[in-house]
């Protein structure tokens, strides 16, 4: 009996040990626990379409926030109006947090992280700075993606908090062996992995759950919404509530949510997108994209590590 009371006692010293861990590493410095967000993925639409798409999905979710991952594009220069600027001035002013994303390309990663951060990360709705690591380095096939080191993202981890200690970093990919190995601390891991065919919701809370359990030391969250499991999820009833508390009731670390392109998927029971004034879209890049993503067959599987 008392090596089994030492064993029981020994195990819950271990799981308050990782509980106290996994609460320090994601708890901001200002003490605060963060929320479920929920919202967008996309380019800068409409600001106030933006808000209000954001505002609507995180009421779907119980205890959650609105936010959004906004696509940058060049920063212009002096000489031309910033619509980077208006877009996060809205933020700011509706309680819209956001995380600025970009594809990196060939650009030098440290280098986008000063430029985007010393120009925009004095807004109060920043969460911090995201990559899209698929396009780091990569033209063609998915074999030919560069994965990120220990020593890259630790770098790039501590560059992002120099702005401000609360800042986190995002790492969106689809295959765990293309990110760090080890590294976690400072790092909020996203998976926009998509097709899961005829197993629709279940397939993927389950699928997600592997990436969820993968970093388990820290944060991680999910981009949904694709064409591709339109099949299934237009069917729900609330795709935003249905799939965001699946997978947040599901997957502990869980604490992103995020609608891919909501404004040409989420209708009619969520505000419609309508042009406005302030208004921006890289038609070209896009199409590129839809193009690429077609010429690869696209259902991608987070089995893949």
């Amino acid at each position: 009996m008392k090596r089994v009371a030492i064993v029981l006692v020994v195990l819950l010293v271990s799981l308050l040990a990782i509980t106290i861990l996994y609460r320090q590493v994601n708890t901001p410095l200002n003490g605060e626990v963060e929320p479920i967000y929920t919202g967008f993925y996309t380019e800068r639409k409409d600001a106030d379409y933006l808000v209000d798409i954001s505002k609507k999905m995180a009421s779907a979710i119980p205890d959650a926030a609105p936010c959004g991952m906004l696509v940058l594009r060049q920063i212009p220069p002096p000489s031309e109006t910033d619509l980077n600027e208006i877009f996060l001035k809205a933020f700011d002013d509706n309680g819209i947090k956001v995380v600025l994303q970009v594809e990196p390309g060939y650009a030098n990663i440290s280098e986008l992280i000063d430029s985007y951060l010393g120009r925009y990360g004095n807004h109060a709705c920043v969460l911090g700075f995201g990559l899209d690591l698929e396009w780091r380095q990569r033209i063609g096939s998915i074999d030919k993606m560069i994965p990120v080191t220990d020593d890259e993202a630790e770098a790039w981890v501590n560059k992002t908090k120099s702005y401000n200690p609360n800042f986190k970093l995002f790492f969106t990919h689809f295959i765990i062996r293309y990110l760090p190995p080890i590294a976690r601390q400072g790092i909020v891991f996203i998976s926009d992995s998509q097709g899961f065919g005829h197993g629709g919701l279940t397939s993927m809370v389950n699928q997600f759950k592997h990436w969820g359990d993968n970093f388990s030391q820290t944060e991680v969250g999910f981009i949904i919404g694709y064409d591709t499991d339109r099949g299934w999820w237009s069917k729900l009833v609330d795709p935003v509530r249905d799939i965001g508390s699946a997978l947040t009731k599901n997957i502990s670390n869980c604490r992103y949510v995020i609608w891919y392109h909501p404004e040409t998927t989420l209708t009619p029971s969520y505000p419609k997108y309508s042009q406005s004034p302030v208004y921006y879209q890289d038609k070209i890049e896009c199409n590129l994209m839809v193009l690429f993503f077609k010429a690869e067959g696209y259902g991608r599987k987070i089995v893949e590590t």
